[in-house]
């Protein structure tokens, strides 16, 4: 239930950015990539470098792309998260 519970927040602060910011340069910092999707531009960092920028939804196309990467790993991360919340951590 928590789940749904931030995606249900996320949703919310993300149309009140678009809405009231929609004219302005807005700059989120997030671990949550789904928040910035929408987003003309990522900036991914690494160890405080940049690493890697562009439109987040050709990023998450482009092959190598770390954005991709790390979108991979944080929804392979909440697939287990939510196993283990239902009980279903079993071993294969």
């Amino acid at each position: 239930m928590k789940k749904s519970v931030d995606v249900d927040i996320q949703s919310h602060f993300q149309r009140a950015i678009f809405n009231t910011y929609a004219e302005s340069t807005v700059v989120c910092i997030t671990h949550q990539i789904d928040t910035i999707l929408d987003f003309d531009v990522a900036v991914v960092l690494d160890r405080g470098k940049i690493v890697e920028q562009g439109n987040p939804r050709v990023l998450l196309n482009e092959e190598g792309s770390r954005l991709k990467q790390l979108y991979a790993l944080q929804k392979a991360e909440a697939v287990m998260v939510e196993k283990v919340a239902l009980g279903d951590d079993a071993q294969e």
